[in-house]
């Protein structure tokens, strides 16, 4: 986790929430994962560039070694789910990962919110403690 890894720009305007860790993210619900990740003591990447097999470039929010069995798990935090374009990207974004054999339930794990709707710590624990302890 602590090594250099090339990832997505940081940027002050997007970047403003920040976990225990001291990583700036794109949302509170992104740092919140983070900040628990760190306290289960559970290695992850935030937002490292990965190339896919045909040529595409994507940012997953959390590239995470589990712990256990060394399998790699992406963890996308789907945050604005009342925009229809936002909703579009993000569901091509999961369908170029499937190609790579990154599939929700299996090895991508996804959370989403809305205005009305939000991540709650007790749903990120109880998310880290099913696919981790």
């Amino acid at each position: 986790m602590n090594e250099d890894y090339p990832r997505r720009a940081f940027d002050p305007e997007i970047h403003t929430a920040q976990s225990i860790c001291g990583m700036m993210h794109a949302s509170k619900s992104e740092a919140l994962i983070a900040t628990q990740l760190t306290r289960y003591g559970i290695s992850f990447r935030y937002e490292p560039k990965m190339i896919l097999s045909n040529g595409r470039i994507k940012y997953p929010d959390f590239l995470i070694k589990h712990p256990k069995t060394g399998e790699l798990i992406i963890w996308e935090h789907f945050g604005m789910m009342e925009k229809w374009d936002y909703v579009e990207n993000n569901m091509n974004k999961l369908k170029d990962y499937a190609h790579e054999g990154f599939l929700i339930n299996r090895n991508v794990i996804v959370t989403m919110e809305s205005n009305d709707i939000h991540l709650s710590y007790e749903e990120v624990n109880r998310i880290i403690e099913q696919w981790f302890m």
